[in-house]
């Protein structure tokens, strides 16, 4: 894969050799992964890891209702502000830290308002540490469902553009969360127009967010002109969320990546 490279990572990424509760990550439990990215010239991106844990089990984190469980999601995703700030500063290249989180309902919901103005005050808590641009990007991405979560998402789209329009932060446009006749490359021009910076998921969604290998097709090709045509390489920040794990791994980054570029 020729050109400059970033590598993506998750909290669940970090190597001790005790075990380190996800409230409590620090920036040295990332020290290797820092090191290697210096020597290969690599930047790195960051996410907390909202999902595959026991206080993530009844699918809500920052916007549980209990207020100990929605803590200790908030203080994970505030350590993770530090690990990612901690990468900017040591690689000279701005750490972009997504949030996606899983909540929502499996079936109709009583009450719609009351998870979102949880979540809102949640994020507004999470991103109240000022940390130096130069080091460090807040984007916060949506979702239309998931498993689990097929009558109602907490971070629907209308949420996050509103959230990233009023405190100012990335927007992540991901290509499968989404209904499937949605396309992203017709939403980057009105994003643009409300938040500083837009970070985008390409995928391949068949049908549903299957993250199918990305292809040259032609939205691929839509979402790379809207960013030429319009110059805005200074503001989108193109990541890959692929991961269809039928097919040979190295074949399916290269392959993917290869067609984005």
């Amino acid at each position: 894969i020729p050109g400059p490279k970033r590598l993506n990572l998750h909290a669940i990424y970090l190597e001790s050799d005790t075990p380190v509760s996800r409230d409590q990550i620090k920036p040295e439990h990332f020290k290797n992964w820092v090191e290697w990215a210096k020597a290969n010239q690599l930047g790195l991106d960051f996410n907390p890891s909202c999902f595959s844990h026991p206080l993530s089990a009844d699918g809500f984190t920052l916007s549980h209702a209990d207020d100990r469980i929605r803590q200790f999601w908030i203080d994970h995703c505030k350590a993770s502000r530090r690990v990612s700030a901690y990468f900017g500063e040591q690689l000279g290249t701005p750490s972009v830290m997504n949030i996606w989180i899983p909540d929502g309902m499996k079936d109709i919901t009583v009450d719609r308002l009351a998870p979102r103005q949880r979540l809102l005050a949640a994020l507004d808590e999470v991103i109240s540490e000022k940390l130096n641009p130069a080091h460090h990007i807040d984007a916060v991405e949506s979702k239309l469902f998931g498993i689990g979560a097929e009558s109602y998402t907490v971070g629907s789209n209308e949420f996050y553009l509103g959230y990233a329009t009023s405190r100012q932060t990335a927007l992540c446009l991901d290509a499968g969360h989404f209904h499937p006749t949605e396309v992203i490359s017709d939403k980057i021009s009105a994003a643009m127009l409300y938040v500083p910076q837009l970070l985008l998921h390409v995928s391949r969604p068949v049908r549903w967010d299957s993250d199918h290998v990305v292809l040259l097709d032609d939205e691929t090709q839509a979402i790379a002109s809207e960013i030429v045509r319009h110059d805005l390489f200074d503001r989108v920040h193109i990541g890959l969320d692929f991961f269809d794990a039928s097919i040979n791994r190295i074949a399916a980054w290269v392959i993917g990546t290869r067609n984005m570029k």
